[in-house]
This record gives C-alpha cells, structure tokens and sequence, in this order.
C-alpha cells in the first residue's frame, strides 16, 4: 500500500480502505460505512451529504409507517376480538342469568317433590300401621271365629246330648205314663 499523504496513514490505521474513482472518500469494510477525509479527520459521509441522511430519514420513516400500519391492524383485529368477546360476555352473562332463574325454579320444584315426597312417606306409613292393625284385628277375629266355633261346636254337641237325654226322658216319661195308665 502506497502512502501519499499523512492521512492516508491514519485511515490505514482506522482500517479504512480508499475507495478509487472517490476524492475524499473511505470505506470501513467491517461495517460498510462511507467517510469523507476533511480538514480535521475522517467523517461520516451523512454528516457531508444529507441526501444520505434525507434517504436513511425517509427509510426510517417508511420502517414506522409499516410498523403503525401493522399496529393499527392489529388494534382493529384487537377492536373485534375485545367486542367479539364483550359480546360473548353478553351471552354468558344472559345464559347466566337465565340458568340462575331455572336453578330456581328447579329448586323451587325440587323442594315441592320433596315435601310431596315425605308427606307420601308418612301417609304410607300411616297406611302401613293400619294394615298391621287391620291384619292384627284379622288375626284376632280369627281367633275369636275359631273360638266361637268350638263353643258353637260344644254347644251343638251338648244340644244334641240334651236332645237324646230329653228323648230319653220323654221316653221314660212315655213309659211311666203308660204304667201309670195301665
């Protein structure tokens, strides 16, 4: 490398790179920035050119309205998803509701069928203590019948006993008056 000029050494030592057909001008291959040689050192060729800086302004500003297109798309996309779900509020909140007023009313049944319920439970078991009365006096009947039956049985055959004595008396009867009227 040929030095010609004081600052050619320095810009050898900044590791900047002349670049041909530019007067003044030097590149950093490390990150592909332009400098201008002045008076006082090397610059940054924005500083010397504000079409560059004009273009990288305008880029930047190209880079922000996409950004705020995007955001605003997803502003609108959150607008209809924050009413999407305000209004899937307002169905779960009215389902709510409404299902409250059927617990309710379900409740209000449900106590009902129980009341009626346990009413019926004590009317059976009302019922069910007078079968076993009932059958405890069928019982007792039975008993009594059979009771019956047996002094209507005893009766009978003393009947029949006082019959044939009466018979006999009569018999007796009947021959002692014969004798007698004999």
């Amino acid at each position: 490398m040929k030095f010609t000029t004081a600052y050619d050494i320095i810009a050898h030592i900044l590791g900047l790179e002349k670049i041909p057909d530019k007067d003044n001008l030097y590149l950093n291959p490390k990150n592909s920035k332009r400098y201008y040689r002045t008076k006082w050192g090397f610059e940054p060729e924005e500083k010397h050119n504000l079409r560059i800086v004009v273009l990288k302004l305008e880029h930047k500003l190209e880079k922000l309205m996409q950004r705020v297109e995007e955001l605003s798309f997803d502003n609108d996309t959150l607008i209809r998803k924050k009413e999407g779900l305000a209004k899937q509020l307002r169905i779960s909140h009215d389902y709510s509701k409404e299902a409250r007023r059927e617990k309710r009313f379900i409740s209000k049944l449900l106590k009902e069928v129980l009341d009626k319920n346990v009413a019926l439970e004590k009317k059976f078991l009302r019922l069910e203590n007078h079968r076993v009365n009932i059958e405890n006096q069928l019982e007792n009947l039975k008993a009594t019948k059979a009771n019956l039956l047996n002094q209507y049985n005893a009766l009978i055959e003393k009947n029949s006993q006082q019959k044939k004595q009466l018979q006999e008396l009569q018999k007796v009867i009947a021959g002692l008056k014969e004798k007698v009227g004999q």
